[in-house]
């Protein structure tokens, strides 16, 4: 069995994965002897704004005065109508939201159409005559800037 061809070089592969084996354990010792000496502290650290103080609400200007913050962070108001926008310093400038509504084609005509409406009745307003309608019958009253003549006979 020991003569056989076999034999061989199953020993020599077991030999060489222990050796193999042996040096890699060296690294690892040697590798955690130079850790041991320097700990590695990995921290982070993170000044500013996140992206939480991005959005904020608050219900009045006195909310907003109450919150601290790092840089110029806009505060709205739950109907979105009005946005405080407040620095590191403290200042507060107010804004007034409106929403604007894209318009189609449809839509800007219905409003030019309008407008020509409008102008048109004013138009109409303007020119409408000043004078009043009276009830009042003309027999009754004499012209007072006619002259009432009297004929002469002659013989």
């Amino acid at each position: 069995m020991y003569n056989s061809p076999y034999y061989v070089p199953m020993t020599n592969g077991i030999d060489l994965q222990m050796q193999e084996l042996q040096r890699q354990r060296g690294q690892v010792q040697q590798l955690a002897s130079q850790l041991s000496g320097q700990p590695s502290i990995n921290q982070t650290f993170q000044i500013g704004t996140s992206n939480l103080d991005f959005l904020k609400y608050a219900n009045d200007i006195e909310d907003v005065k109450k919150n601290y913050v790092y840089g110029d962070t806009p505060f709205f108001s739950k109907d979105l109508s009005v946005m405080w926008l407040k620095n590191a310093k403290g200042e507060i400038r107010i804004f007034e939201l409106n929403e604007v509504v894209e318009k189609d084609e449809k839509d800007i005509k219905i409003e030019m159409l309008q407008a020509q409406l409008e102008e048109m009745k004013k138009e109409r307003i303007n020119n409408e005559p000043s004078y009043k309608y009276v009830d009042e019958s003309v027999e009754d009253k004499k012209p007072t800037s006619i002259q009432t003549s009297t004929r002469i006979k002659k013989n």
